[in-house]
């Protein structure tokens, strides 16, 4: 009877363990997904710049964590980005819709650079933005309304481009955290 017991209580531990590792393994690897989304979307970001003149994006590579890149700030509780922060470093090229897959990304700033192009309408997928700096820049088009999704957002700066039309003030009215 001792041996059947043994034997169930062992088995029962075996699978205890195993459910463990399978619940540990599966929130790492969780993890671990969120960071290589933000790192492609990073990645996404450098392949629509084609002059880097400072070579500011050379830390972009594979050879340290993302969140170690210049320019990227990572929250310290789930190393998410957070922060983009490029002014004043004469980048060209477009800027990447994959922008749009940095989900707790909270500053944008790539003012003072010669982005062109339109402003994605995948930046309204970052519900927790609150600043957005794209000035003095070369971007055309018009500012997306859908912008207005963005409802922690207390700044935008958008001066000094080639932007048409009208502010969407009727969608942007719906930011009341804005100053």
């Amino acid at each position: 009877m001792w041996e059947l017991r043994s034997s169930t209580l062992a088995n029962i531990f075996l699978l205890l363990s195993v459910a463990m590792n399978f619940s540990v393994s599966h929130v790492s690897a969780s993890k671990k997904f969120q960071n290589e989304t933000d790192r492609l979307a990073l990645l996404e970001f450098k392949n629509q710049i084609f002059d880097d003149p400072f070579g500011v994006l050379n830390s972009w590579n594979h050879s340290q964590h993302h969140c170690q890149w210049e320019g990227v700030t990572c929250s310290t509780r789930h190393h998410r980005v957070i922060a983009l922060i490029q002014r004043h470093k004469q980048l060209s090229g477009t800027i990447s819709p994959h922008v749009g897959n940095l989900s707790f990304m909270r500053f944008i700033q790539l003012g003072e650079n010669q982005f062109h192009g339109g402003i994605p309408q995948e930046f309204s997928r970052l519900l927790r933005l609150r600043v957005l700096n794209l000035s003095s820049n070369a971007l055309d088009g018009k500012i997306p309304e859908n912008l207005s999704y963005c409802a922690e957002m207390i700044a935008i700066d958008l001066t000094s481009n080639k932007l048409e039309g009208k502010i969407p003030i009727d969608q942007l009215s719906n930011l009341k955290k804005l100053k």
